[in-house]
């Protein structure tokens, strides 16, 4: 199942005043599976998680999560079950994406010089087929 998606959930095209956040740049607006714009999202945050924040990251991947669900009308169901699965793994490919994409070389050296490198951990979200991005984060081996 498909809807309109923005696809463009970086930190630079939002602002937030208050309760109130206004979007910008709407160029990659498409029809497309909804997981990839929590995965997107998400995938900014994922990129900061250590030993010392996972905690943190958890419990913000956890209110991001429940803030969706609200908006369901019933959102015990299958479907809203397979967004959250899909997110999690999309939450890994767009953080290889923006390690792919970055332009400043200082920030591709920390991802890079990490004990274990985001590279590793982005797969991991992939391959594990977490039920929801909280629980990656929770569980993702970052050693």
């Amino acid at each position: 199942k498909t809807s309109i998606i923005y696809g463009d959930w970086a930190s630079k095209n939002a602002f937030v005043a208050g309760d109130k956040v206004k979007l910008v740049d709407f160029e990659n607006l498409v029809r497309f599976d909804p997981a990839f714009d929590i995965g997107y999202a998400l995938a900014h945050w994922a990129l900061e998680i250590s030993e010392d924040n996972r905690q943190d990251m958890v419990n913000f991947f956890e209110d991001f999560e429940n803030a969706y669900l609200e908006l369901w009308a019933d959102p015990n169901t299958k479907e809203v079950e397979e967004i959250f699965r899909r997110a999690a793994s999309y939450l890994g490919v767009m953080m290889l994406h923006r390690v792919a994409g970055v332009k400043n070389t200082n920030r591709l050296e920390h991802y890079l010089s990490r004990d274990i490198p985001i590279i590793d951990i982005s797969k991991r979200f992939i391959q594990q087929c977490f039920a929801k991005p909280s629980i990656g984060a929770g569980e993702v081996s970052l050693e």
